[in-house]
């Protein structure tokens, strides 16, 4: 017998089962119509979810251009008035913001001295030249010495105010004028002979005063634009619906004025004194209404 083992064929595996042509022409359609039912579901399904994306945004889009839609606020604007402009540069002018309280007072609420465009409109004269902010924008604007804020809504003045009072010498004193005349009356007069900064009607109280609660009683203060201007307007002989009218400088007047005050004040006092000497000589005593030092000594008992 030979060592070697006896080896044994090893068995076949067996053959792997065929489906006959039939049946997978049978299971092909099947497959292929499962398919095709889960990409149209697919399908379905992102469609279905794009819609309801639409409807989502549907609103936001809408208000997007309604939106872009709504036209931008547009500022009116005015054109140019050169009275309002006068008007308005008078009220921060040298001759007018030193001397008027409540202007002075509102530029102090800010530190850049702005007043508010609509509160100046509401002013008596405004409201009689028929101002808004848009025509009070415009003549600012056109102005040489007067500024308005970013938003167009408040004015200032682009110079400082000076130390002392400057419209003194360039101002006179003018008198003998009717008593219905108006100040517009006398910057139209005036103006054909010199340049007219302003005009103020004195008001005299019943003491014989100048008092702002006073009456008219014919004279004004006259502004010009220049010192020289002023000079020679007091210099001429002028005449106002025929009548004559006195002429003088307003340093001359305000040193006048002050004198008959003094001499006034003077009389005042004399008279107080007067009275109080009567008084005294009345009751024979002292002020306290009791016996003098001599009517004692006189009636004392001798001893």
């Amino acid at each position: 017998m030979s060592d070697s083992a006896e080896v044994k064929p090893e068995a076949a595996a067996p053959p792997a089962e065929v489906k006959p042509d039939s049946e997978m022409k049978t299971e092909a359609p099947a497959v292929e119509a499962a398919k095709t039912e889960a990409v149209v579901a697919e399908a379905a399904v992102a469609e279905a979810a794009v819609a309801e994306a639409a409807v989502a945004e549907a609103p936001a889009a809408e208000a997007v251009k309604t939106e872009a839609a709504a036209p931008a606020e547009v500022k009116e604007v005015a054109e140019l008035d050169p009275l309002l402009k006068k008007q308005i540069e008078f009220y921060f002018s040298d001759s007018n913001l030193p001397k008027d309280k409540f202007l002075l007072n509102e530029t102090k609420k800010t530190p850049e001295g702005w007043v508010s465009l609509k509160k100046i409109s509401e002013f008596k004269k405004m409201c009689q030249m028929e101002a808004t902010v848009p025509k009070l924008v415009a003549a600012v604007k056109a102005s040489e010495f007067l500024a308005v804020d970013d938003k167009e809504e408040n004015v200032r003045r682009t110079t400082p105010l000076p130390d002392s009072d400057v419209t003194i010498p360039r101002s006179i004193v003018a008198e003998k004028f009717p008593l219905e005349t108006t100040i517009d009356d006398l910057q139209t007069f005036f103006s054909t002979h010199a340049p007219v900064l302003s005009v103020r009607l004195i008001k005299i109280s019943e003491a014989g005063f100048e008092a702002k609660d006073g009456a008219f009683k014919g004279a004004a203060y006259v502004e010009f634009d220049t010192e020289e201007s002023a000079k020679k307007v007091a210099a001429q002989e002028i005449s106002y619906k025929e009548e004559k009218i006195t002429m003088k400088s307003k340093a001359d007047h305000i040193t006048a004025a002050k004198e008959a005050r003094a001499a006034a004040k003077g009389k005042d006092d004399g008279k107080e004194k007067d009275s109080k000497k009567r008084s005294r000589d009345s009751s024979g005593g002292d002020e306290k209404g009791g016996e003098n030092k001599r009517e004692k000594r006189d009636r004392a008992p001798k001893t």
